[in-house]
């Protein structure tokens, strides 16, 4: 912000679209004063809405269109302090409402909404905060806006107090009162060089505007101030922070009991170009955070090497976060002679490999004699000659090698690689399952062998306590301990098809492999179905749970990271 001052106005309690409100709005924008505009989305009237959305796609440098809590109801009636979030309300509560808020803001204003975030009676707590900050990293909030200064050291939001509130009382004297409230801002400069003012539009008649236009006047006299929006201060310009997974090939190299990918009769890869295409236009308007490459098996797909060195592009220019390549491992070959031909891949990119168990179970699992003796080699490979490659091992958990978790665990915990545990699908018709080719084979374990699975989960857990280096996840050996004893009845709001995306091979894009499609890449405008009003309502499902309730790799389990 350099040495210059900076001024921004907000005006909060905004829902109707009533004589106060045109009144007030109407003052500053003759004037070309910019303000910010709190909205409290559970209350927001639709004529507003339609209002203020005209208003700012024609005042796009003069008007901010901010998130003012949820619904602006105080649950600090115990205590003296009100607040719609603070101590009497769990962290889950809080981010439901804020999360409810910020989706009805986006539906209402789309990209006009400013993404500023106003807690409402400037009442907050730490979890609070520790949600802002959750939604700044994922580029839904930008700027917090309360009374004070905000407490946490590491923010990724950008912290604008409006430490002025304007509030003359009823018999007030209009130069004592102006001259008050110039001292201050002038002394809240010395510390501060972007201040806000809050106003109240309701609380003020014909003879406290007039003392406003008084006021405006009196502040352009200032040198050197701005009168700016918030929005113009922060950097981030993107809708959301989206995780990819894609589907780069349908085609498959095994005939595994659990998937039926190997069946489907079309197979086709996901190009190169149509690869390229996808991301660039996604970095137009998201961030991206992990970028995950699957199959069937993504080592068949040609274009494999441009991929992923575009890829690397992107995350040395910091626009990704992180690649990811999964792979059922059989290729061990060609997938050791892709990174001698491509050496400089190693350090960029994490790779897990799918290892089920001991070699009759994992083969049988995998349907090849040769899978277990190709997967091993592979994993000796990738540590001796490339161990700058993150390596994790997945295990898919079933009835016919539930024995064997504690054992590739340790093996695992050994060699020092991540874990990477979770439950059979049985049927995922979006992905795993689309041909519905059912194999007669019981992948559900009895109670008995549930129990068992139960012990080894804690022994793993018990294990796991002792090191300071994880290997797997705390929450996801929690969650698969919980599941074993209370099965689907753990499932808490999902948050998955806010922040996660599944592009299959066809192009099919699913913010939730359970239900349809919200578009397809091949189809036109198919970017602006992201965020769109489907989507947006499957956002809600899963946030209330109304959904299919999965314990899905791609699903549920993704949720963890998200909480």
């Amino acid at each position: 912000m350099n040495d210059k001052k900076y001024i921004f106005f907000r005006d909060d309690d905004v829902c109707r679209l009533n004589q106060s409100f045109l009144s007030f709005f109407k003052l500053f924008l003759r004037r070309r004063v910019p303000m910010v505009y709190g909205v409290i989305p559970a209350r927001l009237e639709n004529k507003l809405a339609d209002f203020l959305l005209k208003q700012k796609k024609k005042n796009p440098d003069l008007i901010d269109i901010a998130q003012h809590g949820w619904s602006h109801r105080n649950y600090g009636f115990k205590t003296r302090s009100k607040y719609e979030f603070g101590s009497s309300r769990k962290y889950i509560e809080q981010k439901i409402d804020i999360l409810k808020g910020y989706l009805q803001m986006h539906k209402g204003f789309d990209a006009d909404f400013s993404k500023i975030f106003i807690p409402p009676f400037h009442g907050y707590n730490f979890d609070t905060l520790k949600i802002i900050n959750f939604l700044a990293e994922r580029k839904n909030i930008n700027i917090f806006s309360s009374g004070a200064k905000t407490f946490p050291k590491e923010k990724k939001f950008l912290d604008l107090p409006t430490l002025i509130n304007f509030s003359p009382q009823q018999n007030f004297c209009n130069e004592k009162y102006l001259k008050e409230i110039l001292e201050s801002i002038h002394k809240n400069f010395q510390n501060h060089s972007a201040l806000g003012i809050l106003f109240h539009h309701e609380k003020y008649d014909f003879k406290k505007r007039q003392l406003i236009k008084k006021f405006l006047h009196s502040l352009k006299k200032y040198q050197p101030i701005d009168f700016v929006l918030p929005s113009k201060l922060a950097k981030n310009r993107k809708i959301s922070k989206i995780d990819l997974t894609l589907e780069i090939t349908n085609r498959c190299n095994l005939k595994c009991k659990a998937c039926d990918i190997w069946q489907e009769k079309l197979k086709k890869n996901l190009n190169f170009k149509t690869f390229k295409y996808v991301m660039n236009e996604f970095l137009k308007f998201y961030s991206i955070g992990s970028v995950s490459l699957t199959g069937g098996e993504p080592f068949l797909n040609p274009d494999l090497d441009k991929i992923v060195q575009f890829l690397i592009s992107l995350k040395e220019k910091k626009m990704i976060d992180s690649i990811g390549i999964y792979t059922n491992g059989f290729a061990g070959r060609k997938i050791v002679n892709f990174f001698n031909s491509n050496h400089d891949f190693a350090k960029f990119v994490e790779l897990g490999i799918s290892l089920d168990g001991n070699r009759t179970n994992h083969n049988y699992l995998r349907g090849n004699p040769h899978s277990y003796e190709n997967v091993k080699n592979l994993i000796k490979d990738i540590k001796r000659m490339f161990p700058k490659i993150v390596l994790s091992i997945k295990f898919t958990i079933s009835k016919k090698n539930y024995k064997d978790l504690l054992k590739i665990y340790l093996f695992c915990r050994n060699q020092k690689f991540g874990f990477l545990p979770k439950f059979v699908e049985l049927n995922t018709k979006n992905y795993y399952h689309r041909s519905q080719k059912k194999q007669n084979i019981n992948f559900l374990l009895s109670k008995n062998e549930n129990d068992e699975l139960k012990l080894m989960l804690w022994k793993i857990k018990q294990k796991e306590n002792k090191y300071m280096e994880k290997i797997i996840d705390d929450n996801l050996i929690n969650v698969l301990i919980h599941y074993t004893k209370r099965g689907y009845e753990i499932l808490k709001n999902c948050f998955v098809p806010m922040y996660t995306l599944f592009i299959s091979h066809k192009g099919d894009v699913f913010p939730c492999l359970y239900v349809n499609p919200v578009t397809n890449i091949y189809e036109n405008a198919w970017l602006k179905k992201i965020m769109g009003s489907n989507h947006i309502n499957l956002i809600k499902d899963g946030i209330d749970l109304h959904c299919e309730k999965c314990f899905a790799y791609h699903g549920y389990l993704k949720n963890l990271s998200l909480y």
